[in-house]
Parts: structure tokens; sequence; C-alpha cells
């Protein structure tokens, strides 16, 4: 049996709440994804990228 790698992002992140004209709920889950990672103590280019949300967190 094989298994493909796995990791997780241990930590927090949140957008401000209400109204966010002009982004996009990728934008929105880049943001929340940046602030996770930071609260895990990690930095994006320690993460493997594969989602859009994923790929915005990292610009």
């Amino acid at each position: 049996m094989t298994t493909s790698p796995r990791a997780a992002v241990v930590g927090v992140g949140t957008t401000t709440f209400g109204r966010l004209p002009g982004l996009s709920a990728d934008d929105l889950g880049g943001w929340a994804l940046r602030e996770a990672i930071a609260d895990a103590g990690l930095t994006p280019a320690a993460s493997t990228v594969s989602s859009p949300a994923a790929s915005a967190a990292t610009k």
C-alpha cells in the first residue's frame, strides 16, 4: 500500500468581517491562509502550493 504525502497547517487565520468589495473568495482564502501559515510559525516558502487559494497566499 502506498500513501501520498500529507501535511497540515496548524495555525489560525481569518479575514476582516463585513463587505470587502474587490476581494474574491480566493483572495479571502489566500489572506486567511497567509495568517494561518504565519500563526503556525511557518513561511510560505516552506509550503507546497496546490490550489488557487494557496497560490494567492504565497504572493
